[in-house]
């Protein structure tokens, strides 16, 4: 499972996004991806057709994203600033688990 988390830099809006369907091999790169409600991959990013995982709900402009790095630090509690976390990285408990999961999708 692959985890994306999005950033509008205009609207300042967050976004969670777990890609867990599979994998698609695209000649050295391998590109996660999850399934719609009609059953079609979608990929991280946005789409041509300005839709997509990576088209902001607040102004339709694309958001950047990148996926989310996360290491088990035991020592670090997971509270709200992990849950409400907009950044790419987490260093806590929960061990990515919880990072952004207020911006879930």
């Amino acid at each position: 499972m692959a985890t994306v988390i999005y950033n509008c830099k205009r609207c300042k809006l967050g976004k969670r996004v777990d890609y867990s369907a599979g994998r698609e091999k695209s000649g050295q790169y391998s590109w996660p991806f999850r399934l719609d409600d009609a059953g079609r991959r979608v990929f991280p990013g946005a789409n041509q057709t300005g839709n997509g995982d990576g088209t902001c709900p607040g102004c339709s402009k694309e958001m950047a994203w990148n996926y989310l790095k996360a290491v088990l630090v035991v020592e670090h509690k997971c509270d709200a600033r992990c849950s409400e976390a907009r950044g790419h990285s987490c260093e806590c408990a929960c061990g990515g688990k919880n990072h952004g999961k207020g911006w879930a999708a």
